[in-house]
């Protein structure tokens, strides 16, 4: 033969698809796999709406005296607890609260080190402030299984903030994995110190997404001594809790009514809901029927929190550029290969015609 068999135009067009058709097949899971991994240096902060909040005042913490706000009160005018009753130590007010997140390099290859502060705020007063440390995953958003977590609490009218030592963290919180999938996962709660399972409840649209809806509620989680044997951080001897319930006022518990909304492609949490409920009770039985109750008699905080519109907004459009992203990809894979697959078979018309011409 004079002539190269890949100078045969059929020879040449089934190279030219079987190109294509690698590259659509290859190009958009070679993008997607460096869309998965958490971004190093992220930086994302969430803000809620100002919602109303029963809480123990901060000025009451650490000596027992009753706000400002409180002293009209004719029970509530002289001294400080114990010779008030407690409900004089707990305000109304109005709360929102601001969390910042902020990633960076880990020394270990395919981790990322997270930096959290969640505070919060009435009106531009600090009431708590909550510094989070933990090393996750890159590409699952699990925490790693080493002992090198972190929390530290703040709160105004104590002379020293608590630190818990380092501990081994289990389950999501700040970041779900891409894509997630429609099951239940374990949420770290700070306040319950452990993972509370998140349940998936249905496909739903939210702010014009489709979205996965996670969902649970927990009453009556025992803060002092809990009754399961799941190992905690190592927190100090003399935390605040421990002097709250040296006051004779029960022991403390918790309630949480939590929903998240997570983009399905993206894992982008685009929205979430809370009720929080901190409280006294003697026992189980009473602690259930305080839970979500905010009377000033046994509420240490009770609140709600929202996102406002600006986060809403920022994190409806993270979620709709990857979406977008994702879909230009899946046009991108099924173009090259509709155009290796005309190749194909225009390359079998030519071959069929060189045969009938060397036939006759």
């Amino acid at each position: 033969m004079s002539e190269s068999v890949f100078r045969r135009p059929p020879i040449r067009l089934l190279l030219i698809a079987a190109v294509v058709f690698l590259l659509g097949s290859l190009l958009p899971p070679l993008v997607i796999t460096q869309l998965k991994p958490l971004p190093l240096d992220l930086q994302e902060s969430f803000t809620t709406r100002p919602a109303d909040t029963v809480m123990l005042a901060p000025s009451a913490v650490d000596s027992g005296a009753v706000p400002d706000q409180n002293r009209e009160r004719p029970e509530c005018r002289d001294g400080s607890f114990p010779d008030v009753p407690y409900s004089c130590l707990v305000m109304e007010t109005t709360t929102h609260r601001d969390l910042r997140v902020h990633t960076g390099e880990s020394e270990e290859p395919g981790d990322i080190n997270v930096e959290a502060t969640t505070r919060l705020l009435a009106g531009e007063s600090v009431v708590l402030e909550l510094r989070d440390s933990l090393r996750l995953d890159r590409s699952s958003t699990y925490p790693v299984a080493d002992p090198v977590s972190r929390v530290e609490t703040s709160v105004p009218g104590l002379a020293d903030g608590t630190s818990t030592g380092p501990f081994v963290r289990e389950g999501l919180q700040y970041f779900f994995p891409f894509p997630p999938e429609p099951r239940s996962y374990p949420r770290y709660d700070m306040i319950a110190e452990q993972p509370l399972l998140l349940d998936y409840v249905g496909e739903v649209d939210r702010n014009g997404l489709e979205t996965f809806e996670f969902h649970h509620t927990f009453t009556a989680f025992p803060l002092s001594d809990p009754d399961d044997n799941r190992p905690r951080p190592e927190a100090p001897e003399a935390g605040v809790l421990d002097s709250l319930r040296a006051w004779g006022t029960g022991s403390p518990w918790y309630a949480i009514d939590r929903t998240v909304w997570v983009e399905p492609k993206s894992g982008t949490i685009v929205d979430t809901a809370e009720r929080i409920h901190v409280y006294f009770a003697v026992d189980r039985a009473q602690a259930e029927e305080r839970a979500f109750d905010p009377s000033p008699e046994f509420t240490l905080l009770h609140t709600s929190s929202t996102w406002d519109d600006e986060t809403l907004a920022r994190q409806h459009d993270k979620a709709a550029e990857v979406v977008s992203t994702l879909r230009v990809l899946q046009i991108f894979a099924v173009v090259l290969k509709a155009i290796a697959l005309v190749a194909v078979i225009w390359a079998v018309v030519l071959l069929l015609r060189e045969r009938r011409g060397q036939a006759s």
